[in-house]
Protein backbone atom coordinates (compact mmCIF):
# COMPACT_ATOMS: atom_id res chain seq x y z
CA UNK A 1 0.00 0.00 0.00
CA UNK A 2 1.10 3.67 -0.98
CA UNK A 3 -0.08 6.51 1.48
CA UNK A 4 0.36 9.78 -0.44
CA UNK A 5 -0.65 12.77 1.60
CA UNK A 6 0.46 17.01 1.02
CA UNK A 7 2.57 19.05 3.84
CA UNK A 8 1.33 22.27 3.05
CA UNK A 9 2.96 25.26 3.36
CA UNK A 10 2.53 27.91 6.06
CA UNK A 11 3.12 31.72 6.35
CA UNK A 12 3.33 33.86 9.57
CA UNK A 13 0.35 36.18 9.73
CA UNK A 14 2.24 37.68 12.67
CA UNK A 15 5.23 37.14 13.50
CA UNK A 16 6.73 39.00 17.07
CA UNK A 17 9.91 38.34 18.74
CA UNK A 18 8.82 38.85 22.80
CA UNK A 19 11.89 38.07 24.60
CA UNK A 20 15.77 37.24 23.82
CA UNK A 21 16.76 33.99 26.28
CA UNK A 22 20.14 33.99 27.96
CA UNK A 23 20.47 30.42 25.75
CA UNK A 24 20.24 32.69 22.71
CA UNK A 25 16.90 31.20 21.41
CA UNK A 26 13.93 33.92 20.80
CA UNK A 27 10.47 33.74 22.79
CA UNK A 28 7.41 34.33 20.09
CA UNK A 29 4.13 34.88 19.41
CA UNK A 30 3.32 34.38 16.02
CA UNK A 31 0.06 33.29 14.06
CA UNK A 32 0.47 30.24 11.51
CA UNK A 33 -1.64 30.07 8.65
CA UNK A 34 -1.94 26.98 6.08
CA UNK A 35 -2.15 27.22 2.38
CA UNK A 36 -3.15 25.49 -0.31
CA UNK A 37 0.72 25.34 -1.97
CA UNK A 38 2.60 22.09 -0.64
CA UNK A 39 5.18 19.28 -0.84
CA UNK A 40 4.04 15.98 -1.64
CA UNK A 41 4.93 13.00 0.56
CA UNK A 42 4.57 9.27 -0.44
CA UNK A 43 5.17 6.69 2.30
CA UNK A 44 5.56 3.09 1.49
CA UNK A 45 6.68 -0.34 3.48
CA UNK A 46 10.30 -1.47 2.81
CA UNK A 47 13.90 -0.80 3.26
CA UNK A 48 14.20 2.59 4.33
CA UNK A 49 15.23 5.02 1.71
CA UNK A 50 14.34 8.68 0.96
CA UNK A 51 13.46 9.93 -2.93
CA UNK A 52 13.46 13.77 -3.42
CA UNK A 53 12.08 14.76 -6.67
CA UNK A 54 12.77 18.18 -7.03
CA UNK A 55 9.72 20.50 -8.69
CA UNK A 56 11.04 23.68 -7.48
CA UNK A 57 14.93 24.09 -8.65
CA UNK A 58 15.86 27.13 -7.02
CA UNK A 59 16.33 27.74 -2.96
CA UNK A 60 18.74 26.22 -0.37
CA UNK A 61 18.83 22.81 -1.61
CA UNK A 62 17.09 19.80 -0.29
CA UNK A 63 19.37 16.54 0.32
CA UNK A 64 18.32 12.64 0.78
CA UNK A 65 20.52 12.21 3.75
CA UNK A 66 20.14 11.22 7.71
CA UNK A 67 20.09 14.95 8.56
CA UNK A 68 17.02 15.97 6.33
CA UNK A 69 13.57 16.44 7.91
CA UNK A 70 12.10 13.03 7.09
CA UNK A 71 14.38 10.73 8.12
CA UNK A 72 15.24 12.52 11.50
CA UNK A 73 11.08 12.13 12.21
CA UNK A 74 11.16 8.76 11.23
CA UNK A 75 14.15 8.11 13.93
CA UNK A 76 12.62 10.14 16.32
CA UNK A 77 9.65 7.93 16.16
CA UNK A 78 11.56 5.10 16.32
CA UNK A 79 13.49 5.74 19.50
CA UNK A 80 10.50 6.99 20.75
CA UNK A 81 8.26 3.69 20.45
CA UNK A 82 12.20 0.99 20.74
CA UNK A 83 10.99 -0.54 17.11
CA UNK A 84 12.01 -0.03 13.04
CA UNK A 85 9.26 1.51 11.14
CA UNK A 86 11.15 1.05 7.54
CA UNK A 87 9.73 3.11 5.05
CA UNK A 88 10.14 4.03 1.33
CA UNK A 89 9.88 7.74 1.29
CA UNK A 90 8.77 9.88 -2.25
CA UNK A 91 9.24 13.24 -1.38
CA UNK A 92 8.04 15.54 -4.43
CA UNK A 93 8.70 18.86 -3.80
CA UNK A 94 6.87 22.23 -4.41
CA UNK A 95 8.07 24.37 -1.74
CA UNK A 96 10.78 26.42 -2.17
CA UNK A 97 13.57 25.30 0.18
CA UNK A 98 14.40 28.09 2.73
CA UNK A 99 11.78 30.18 1.37
CA UNK A 100 10.06 30.73 4.75
CA UNK A 101 7.28 28.78 3.76
CA UNK A 102 8.56 25.86 6.50
CA UNK A 103 8.44 23.31 3.52
CA UNK A 104 11.28 21.22 6.06
CA UNK A 105 8.97 21.18 8.55
CA UNK A 106 5.69 20.63 7.47
CA UNK A 107 7.34 17.17 5.67
CA UNK A 108 8.76 15.90 9.13
CA UNK A 109 4.92 16.31 10.60
CA UNK A 110 3.15 14.67 7.21
CA UNK A 111 6.04 11.99 7.89
CA UNK A 112 5.14 11.32 11.58
CA UNK A 113 1.23 11.89 10.83
CA UNK A 114 2.02 9.06 8.24
CA UNK A 115 4.07 6.98 9.75
CA UNK A 116 1.37 6.55 12.15
CA UNK A 117 -1.46 5.93 9.87
CA UNK A 118 0.83 3.20 7.88
CA UNK A 119 1.32 1.27 10.96
CA UNK A 120 -1.37 2.17 12.09
CA UNK A 121 0.40 2.66 15.47
CA UNK A 122 -2.84 4.55 17.33
CA UNK A 123 -0.48 7.53 18.21
CA UNK A 124 -2.66 10.40 19.69
CA UNK A 125 -2.46 13.56 19.00
CA UNK A 126 -0.36 14.92 22.37
CA UNK A 127 2.05 11.93 21.09
CA UNK A 128 2.98 12.89 17.96
CA UNK A 129 2.77 16.38 19.28
CA UNK A 130 5.66 15.65 22.15
CA UNK A 131 8.16 14.28 19.39
CA UNK A 132 7.10 17.34 16.74
CA UNK A 133 7.84 20.01 19.58
CA UNK A 134 11.68 18.62 19.81
CA UNK A 135 12.09 18.70 16.12
CA UNK A 136 10.73 23.08 15.98
CA UNK A 137 7.77 24.74 16.26
CA UNK A 138 6.19 24.71 12.64
CA UNK A 139 6.40 21.35 12.66
CA UNK A 140 4.32 20.85 15.95
CA UNK A 141 1.86 23.28 14.12
CA UNK A 142 1.53 20.80 10.86
CA UNK A 143 0.47 18.17 12.59
CA UNK A 144 -3.36 20.13 12.19
CA UNK A 145 -2.54 22.70 9.52
CA UNK A 146 -5.16 25.75 9.42
CA UNK A 147 -4.70 28.56 11.62
CA UNK A 148 -3.39 28.56 15.28
CA UNK A 149 -1.15 30.67 17.60
CA UNK A 150 2.15 29.98 18.47
CA UNK A 151 4.11 30.91 21.54
CA UNK A 152 6.92 30.14 24.03
CA UNK A 153 9.28 28.90 21.34
CA UNK A 154 6.56 28.98 18.74
CA UNK A 155 5.71 25.42 19.66
CA UNK A 156 2.55 25.89 21.80
CA UNK A 157 -0.08 25.36 19.56
CA UNK A 158 -3.12 27.03 20.39
CA UNK A 159 -5.96 26.24 17.38
CA UNK A 160 -7.61 29.68 16.21
CA UNK A 161 -10.78 30.24 13.88
CA UNK A 162 -9.91 29.90 10.52
CA UNK A 163 -10.42 33.68 8.81
CA UNK A 164 -13.35 33.03 6.60
CA UNK A 165 -13.58 36.30 5.32
CA UNK A 166 -10.13 35.59 3.94
CA UNK A 167 -11.50 32.36 2.40
CA UNK A 168 -12.29 33.96 -1.87
CA UNK A 169 -8.60 36.07 -1.35
CA UNK A 170 -5.58 35.01 -3.48
CA UNK A 171 -2.02 34.95 -2.00
CA UNK A 172 0.32 35.92 -4.52
CA UNK A 173 3.62 34.02 -2.81
CA UNK A 174 6.93 35.46 -4.83
CA UNK A 175 10.08 33.00 -4.66
CA UNK A 176 13.34 34.86 -5.43
CA UNK A 177 16.09 32.45 -6.97
CA UNK A 178 18.29 32.42 -3.53
CA UNK A 179 16.84 31.16 0.13
CA UNK A 180 17.89 32.61 3.21
CA UNK A 181 19.10 30.40 6.46
CA UNK A 182 16.56 31.29 9.66
CA UNK A 183 19.80 31.16 12.01
CA UNK A 184 21.33 33.90 10.20
CA UNK A 185 18.48 35.75 9.99
CA UNK A 186 17.68 35.64 13.72
CA UNK A 187 21.02 36.46 14.14
CA UNK A 188 20.89 39.73 11.73
CA UNK A 189 17.92 40.33 14.28
CA UNK A 190 19.84 40.06 17.28
CA UNK A 191 22.73 43.26 15.81
CA UNK A 192 19.81 45.34 14.72
CA UNK A 193 19.52 48.47 16.38
CA UNK A 194 16.99 48.85 19.56
CA UNK A 195 14.01 50.95 17.61
CA UNK A 196 14.29 47.85 15.00
CA UNK A 197 13.95 45.34 17.74
CA UNK A 198 10.81 46.28 18.99
CA UNK A 199 8.04 43.43 19.30
CA UNK A 200 5.44 44.71 16.33
CA UNK A 201 2.82 46.33 18.53
CA UNK A 202 1.43 43.70 20.09
CA UNK A 203 0.24 42.59 16.84
CA UNK A 204 -0.34 38.47 17.29
CA UNK A 205 -2.56 39.20 20.48
CA UNK A 206 -5.24 41.56 18.78
CA UNK A 207 -5.37 39.02 15.90
CA UNK A 208 -6.03 36.18 18.27
CA UNK A 209 -9.42 38.72 19.19
CA UNK A 210 -9.97 39.22 15.65
CA UNK A 211 -10.35 35.87 15.06
CA UNK A 212 -12.37 35.04 17.96
CA UNK A 213 -14.77 37.92 16.58
CA UNK A 214 -15.25 36.58 13.12
CA UNK A 215 -18.46 39.19 11.56
CA UNK A 216 -21.63 38.03 9.72
CA UNK A 217 -21.52 38.92 7.17
CA UNK A 218 -18.25 37.32 6.68
CA UNK A 219 -17.49 39.78 4.05
CA UNK A 220 -17.10 42.45 6.37
CA UNK A 221 -14.78 45.34 4.83
CA UNK A 222 -14.21 46.66 8.66
CA UNK A 223 -12.88 43.20 9.84
CA UNK A 224 -11.16 42.74 6.41
CA UNK A 225 -9.21 46.15 6.56
CA UNK A 226 -8.17 45.45 10.48
CA UNK A 227 -6.88 41.98 9.68
CA UNK A 228 -4.40 43.66 6.67
CA UNK A 229 -3.19 46.22 9.34
CA UNK A 230 -2.25 43.17 11.35
CA UNK A 231 -0.15 41.74 9.41
CA UNK A 232 3.57 42.16 10.88
CA UNK A 233 7.03 40.14 11.06
CA UNK A 234 9.51 41.31 13.29
CA UNK A 235 11.97 39.83 11.25
CA UNK A 236 11.10 41.80 7.91
CA UNK A 237 13.64 44.74 8.71
CA UNK A 238 16.97 41.98 9.73
CA UNK A 239 15.77 39.71 5.99
CA UNK A 240 16.11 43.40 4.30
CA UNK A 241 19.18 44.40 5.80
CA UNK A 242 20.93 41.10 4.83
CA UNK A 243 19.40 41.04 1.67
CA UNK A 244 18.52 44.44 0.10
CA UNK A 245 17.10 43.00 -2.94
CA UNK A 246 13.93 42.24 -1.22
CA UNK A 247 12.68 45.93 -1.68
CA UNK A 248 12.48 45.05 -5.26
CA UNK A 249 9.88 42.22 -4.47
CA UNK A 250 8.18 44.00 -1.65
CA UNK A 251 7.76 47.07 -4.37
CA UNK A 252 7.04 44.60 -7.17
CA UNK A 253 3.83 42.77 -5.51
CA UNK A 254 3.10 46.34 -4.19
CA UNK A 255 2.94 47.14 -7.96
CA UNK A 256 1.08 44.36 -8.83
CA UNK A 257 -1.79 45.35 -6.99
CA UNK A 258 -1.42 43.57 -3.88
CA UNK A 259 -3.30 45.09 -1.09
CA UNK A 260 -0.74 44.06 1.66
CA UNK A 261 2.24 42.23 1.33
CA UNK A 262 4.38 40.51 4.68
CA UNK A 263 7.80 38.30 4.71
CA UNK A 264 7.26 34.59 4.68
CA UNK A 265 8.67 33.77 8.07
CA UNK A 266 12.21 34.43 8.25
CA UNK A 267 12.01 34.60 4.36
CA UNK A 268 13.34 34.58 1.18
CA UNK A 269 9.51 34.57 0.11
CA UNK A 270 7.28 37.10 0.17
CA UNK A 271 3.43 37.01 0.18
CA UNK A 272 1.00 39.72 -1.11
CA UNK A 273 -2.77 39.18 -0.57
CA UNK A 274 -4.93 39.64 -4.17
CA UNK A 275 -8.97 40.33 -3.70
CA UNK A 276 -11.10 37.73 -4.80
CA UNK A 277 -11.92 39.78 -8.24
CA UNK A 278 -8.03 39.69 -8.82
CA UNK A 279 -7.38 36.08 -7.66
CA UNK A 280 -9.78 35.20 -10.34
CA UNK A 281 -8.47 37.18 -13.30
CA UNK A 282 -4.95 35.33 -12.38
CA UNK A 283 -6.36 32.21 -12.16
CA UNK A 284 -8.62 32.69 -15.74
CA UNK A 285 -5.30 34.10 -16.94
CA UNK A 286 -1.62 32.56 -15.39
CA UNK A 287 -0.01 34.13 -17.81
CA UNK A 288 -0.16 37.58 -16.36
CA UNK A 289 2.14 36.52 -13.41
CA UNK A 290 5.14 36.51 -15.94
CA UNK A 291 6.00 39.85 -15.39
CA UNK A 292 7.09 39.36 -12.06
CA UNK A 293 9.50 36.19 -13.55
CA UNK A 294 12.47 38.45 -13.52
CA UNK A 295 12.37 39.10 -9.38
CA UNK A 296 11.82 34.81 -8.71
CA UNK A 297 9.14 32.40 -9.05
CA UNK A 298 5.52 33.58 -8.51
CA UNK A 299 2.92 31.27 -7.04
CA UNK A 300 -1.11 31.74 -6.57
CA UNK A 301 -2.71 29.32 -3.68
CA UNK A 302 -4.88 30.46 -1.03
CA UNK A 303 -5.66 30.10 3.09
CA UNK A 304 -6.74 26.13 3.93
CA UNK A 305 -8.24 25.16 6.97
CA UNK A 306 -7.23 21.91 7.17
CA UNK A 307 -4.43 19.34 5.43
Amino acid sequence: MTLTLSAPAKVNLCLEITDLRPNGYHALDTIFQSLALADTLQLQKGATQLQICDHVGQGLSVESNPQNLVLRAQRMLEEYLQKELPCQFQLHKYLPAGGGLGGGSSDAATTLVGLNLLYELNLTLPQLNHLAQKLGADVAFNLQPGTARGTDLGQEISPLPFPQPLADWGVLLLAPPWGMSTPTVYQAWDRLEADLRRPASACAPQMVKLLENLPAPVDSPAWIASFLQLLRNDLQPAALQLQPQLEGVFRALEDWGCAATLLCGSGSTVMGLLEPAARQRVELQPQLLESLQPLGSPYLTHFISER
